[in-house]
């Protein structure tokens, strides 16, 4: 919505006519797992996206309310995550902290810290 909004002229924002993204199948265990600057993305794991299932037979009764947590799913995650920051959007950076056996994510952590493999 950000780059529809600043290609009308609404927001700070110029849509991107350049941008450029390499996938790889780097491991998607080790951070970073991805690196977006403007123009250009980079993001590991392409087996995972080669093995996420179509959309239309992930749908229970024509809905999905919410996106398993595997890596295939954490991959595109990561992906179209990326893909915003080479089209120029920007953000907070987040953390985790752990306490005991609990982990409070802040905003902008991407969901494979809870992969258990991770």
């Amino acid at each position: 919505m950000a780059v529809v909004a600043g290609g009308l002229g609404q927001r700070d924002l110029e849509p991107v006519a350049d941008v450029n993204v390499l996938v790889t199948d780097g491991r998607m265990e080790v951070a970073p797992t991805g690196y977006g600057v403007s123009h250009i993305a980079s993001v590991g794991g392409a087996r995972h996206i080669a093995a996420l299932e179509p959309f239309e037979e992930s749908l229970v009764d024509g809905t999905r309310w919410i996106v398993p947590n595997t890596a295939p799913t954490r991959t595109m995650q990561v992906l179209v995550h990326e893909i915003g920051h080479a089209l120029g959007l920007d953000h907070e950076h987040g953390v985790a902290i752990r306490t005991d056996d609990a982990v409070t994510a802040m905003p902008m952590l991407s969901s494979y810290a809870w992969d258990p493999s991770y």
